[in-house]
């Protein structure tokens, strides 16, 4: 599987289950993955398929209804609003602090500074974000995860993290991902973005981006240290 530079083609598409096995031979504990897509793009299924190369895992839910919840915890996963935990009794974590009106923004906010804080102290996790926007923008949470996306190697963590608007996430999610996911752009703020992640043909990831079918939910897998492209599609969980 080679590095892809050419403009005018896509990568051959590689079905799931051979995209796995690579991919668990190069996704080193401490390294970052960033998926960016639009809403219905697959990126959720993608990301939550990745986790089970991890062995300690925090999924941090954000929206005051999710049936991504459930599903997780019929998968073993243990759901809380209360943290801290203890990641030797429950190494796989969903931690959902309660928001159910506006004025439950304030708390949520300090829930996952403290849970982020703890990662970053602690170190060993693999934290997975749905949304980085939200946590970055809105609960101001940049600085935060900027530490993590900077110091993850030496702490031994990774931040699996997605996000519908490249151009509005902060630059580490790209500069410090060695593992990204890409799914079609079409918009010239998103594209330009793209061309700031270091180490590939931007002009030929651009033109790649624009056209994969996003109806059959076709990714592009960017490794930015080897410089390998991959085009594959999750299967359905």
């Amino acid at each position: 599987m080679s590095a892809l530079a050419r403009r005018d083609i896509l990568p051959p598409l590689t079905p799931w289950g051979d995209f796995l096995p690579y991919f668990g031979a190069h996704f080193k504990q401490g390294e970052h993955i960033t998926l960016i897509g639009r809403t219905g793009s697959g990126k959720t299924t993608l990301g939550l398929g990745l986790l089970p190369f991890r062995r300690y895992v925090l999924v941090l839910a954000t929206k005051p209804k999710d049936p991504l919840i459930g599903k997780l915890k019929r998968e073993g996963y243990h759901v809380t609003r209360k943290w801290p935990v203890s990641a030797e009794i429950n190494p796989r974590v969903v931690y959902w602090p309660k928001i159910e009106k506006t004025s439950d923004v304030l708390t949520q906010r300090d829930g996952l500074y403290d849970a982020i804080s703890s990662v970053y102290e602690d170190g060993g996790w693999c934290v997975y974000a749905d949304e980085i926007r939200y946590l970055a923008e809105t609960l101001k949470l940049e600085r935060l995860l900027q530490l993590l996306w900077l110091q993850g190697r030496s702490l031994g963590v990774s931040l699996i993290g997605g996000t519908q608007r490249p151009a509005w996430i902060p630059l580490e999610a790209f500069s410090q991902a060695t593992h990204l996911f890409l799914w079609r752009e079409n918009d010239a703020r998103n594209l330009k973005r793209l061309g700031e992640i270091g180490g590939i043909d931007s002009k030929a990831l651009q033109a790649m981006v624009q056209r994969l079918d996003f109806h059959r939910h076709h990714c592009l897998y960017v490794n930015t240290v080897n410089g390998t492209i991959l085009r594959t599609v999750a299967e359905r969980r």
